[in-house]
């Protein structure tokens, strides 16, 4: 008798790094997909001002400080949902598992 192995992926949010236009552009067609009434302010997937992550990071030792330089790009979540959902949305994205926040916000 064959022994059928079932592997099972468990998805978990990720992140996807974004121009502020490319943020837009996901955010609408994710928004569309999911139904939303994007007519409405607040009817989004993502937040309109999107966060920031820190990328670049360096650090430069100024005698005894050590300052910290960074960009920020936008970061969107990426849910299981709409990982499984609307994977063709997701096409040619890298998703990440994790970012560093910016204390920055987006203008």
């Amino acid at each position: 008798m064959k022994e059928f192995i079932e592997i099972v992926e468990v998805k978990s949010t990720k992140y996807v790094l974004l121009s502020m236009s490319e943020y837009a552009v996901l955010n609408h067609k994710i928004s569309e997909a999911m139904g939303f009434d994007i007519g409405e302010p607040t009817e989004r997937y993502a937040p309109v001002i999107p966060i920031l992550a820190k990328v670049n990071i360096q650090y430069i030792e100024e005698g005894e400080n050590v300052i910290e330089t960074f960009d920020t790009i936008p970061i969107m979540p990426i849910t299981a949902t709409v990982q499984e959902r609307f994977p063709d949305l997701l096409d040619g994205l890298d998703l990440i598992d994790s970012y560093t926040p910016s204390p920055v916000e987006a203008e």
